[in-house]
C-alpha cells in the first residue's frame, strides 16, 4: 500500500490498513478469494504455493566452480527485488570507490549499472515462467553477471527484436500489475530500453541476450579501467582490483598498510592483489620499499 501510494498509483485518501482496496485494484481478490498471485506477493513463503518462487545468487570462478551462494528464499516476491539487490551489493558487487587526483575526494564508481540489474531482476521475477518448477537465478564471474528466468521470449518478440520496439506481452498479468502499482515497473515494454540506457551511460558493453535450458539469459559485462579492452592486458579487472588502482593513481606513495586500512581489505588480500597486478604488468613500483611510489601502467 505504502509502495502504490509513493507511486501515487494507488489515492491518497485509501487509508494505509484498507488492504482490500489494494488487492482489488489490482485483481487480486475476486468472489470474496484471495487470488494465487497475493499469495506469492504477500505471503512469508511463496514457494508453499508455488514451487520456485525464490532466487539464487551464486559466485563462480573461471573454472565454472561454485564460490559462494545465497539462496533467497520465505520471503514476499513484493520485497524479492529489494532483497536481491541488497544481497548482490553487500556480497557480490559492493562498489568501488573513484578518485578525483585534484582534490583526493572519492565517489562510489560501479561496474555494473545498478539500475539496469534491477530491472533485469524485475523483468525477472515477473516473466519467469512458474509452471516451470524453476527459479530465477543470478551468476556472477569476475568478469560477467547473468541473469536467467525459465520461459521462451512470447510469441512477436525474438532475440533479435529486443533491443528495440516489441510488443509488451505479459506472462503473469496479475504479477506484473502488482509491480506496477507499486512502481517496480515504470511502463509497459520500456524495460530492457532502460537496460540499455544505463549500461550506456555507465559505460559498459551492450548486454547479450540468449537463451538457455528452455529460459531467457541476460549477460551484462563489466566496464573496464579506464576503458582499456581488457583483452589487451590479459585480464579482467574486478572490483578490488579497480579500488586498488584508484587509491594508487590518487596517492602514488601510499603504502600497503594504508591500502588495507582504506579498503578494509586484509594484508594479506592486499599483497596477493598488487603481485596479481604486477606480474601483469599492470602495475610497476620505482624506488625503495619505503620511499618509492606505484606507478599504473594502463
Amino acid at each position: 500500500m505504502k509502495k502504490g501510494k509513493e507511486a501515487k498509483r494507488i489515492p491518497d485518501d485509501v487509508p494505509e490498513d484498507d488492504m482490500m482496496f489494494a488487492l482489488r485494484t489490482m485483481g487480486l481478490f475476486r468472489d470474496d478469494e484471495l487470488s494465487l498471485t497475493a499469495a506469492l506477493l504477500f505471503t512469508k513463503n511463496p514457494d508453499k504455493y508455488e514451487y520456485g518462487t525464490f532466487l539464487k545468487i551464486g559466485l563462480f570462478d573461471s573454472n565454472d566452480c561454485l564460490m559462494r551462494d545465497d539462496m533467497l528464499d520465505r520471503i514476499p516476491l513484493v520485497l524479492l527485488p529489494d532483497e536481491c539487490m541488497r544481497v548482490l551489493n553487500d556480497e557480490y558487487i559492493q562498489p568501488t570507490y573513484r578518485y578525483d587526483t585534484g582534490t583526493a575526494s572519492r565517489e562510489l564508481d560501479y561496474l555494473y549499472p545498478m539500475d539496469a540489474i534491477r530491472e533485469l531482476v524485475v523483468n525477472a521475477i515477473v516473466h519467469n515462467d512458474y509452471s516451470m518448477r524453476q527459479e530465477v537465478a543470478i551468476y556472477v564471474y569476475e568478469d560477467k553477471l547473468m541473469v536467467y528466468s525459465s520461459g521462451l521470449l512470447p510469441e512477436g518478440v525474438t532475440l533479435e527484436n529486443l533491443r528495440g520496439s516489441h510488443p509488451s506481452v505479459k506472462r503473469n498479468k496479475r504479477l506484473a500489475e502488482a509491480f506496477y502499482a507499486m512502481k517496480y515497473i515504470e511502463g509497459w515494454g520500456q524495460g530492457i530500453k532502460k537496460v540499455l540506457s544505463a549500461c550506456k551511460e555507465n559505460g559498459n558493453p551492450e548486454p547479450e541476450f540468449s537463451y538457455m535450458s528452455n529460459g531467457l539469459l541476460v549477460t551484462l559485462h563489466p566496464k573496464t579501467y579506464r576503458n582499456i579492452d581488457p583483452e589487451n592486458i590479459g585480464l579482467v579487472l574486478d572490483q578490488i582490483d579497480h579500488t586498488i588502482l584508484s587509491i594508487m593513481t590518487a596517492n602514488p606513495s601510499v603504502s600497503i598498510t594504508e591500502i588495507s586500512s582504506e579498503t578494509d581489505l586484509s594484508i594479506r588480500i592486499v599483497r596477493y592483489r598488487i603481485e596479481k597486478l604486477r606480474k601483469k604488468n599492470i602495475i610497476s613500483r620505482e624506488g625503495s620499499k619505503k620511499a618509492g611510489r606505484w606507478v599504473v601502467n594502463i
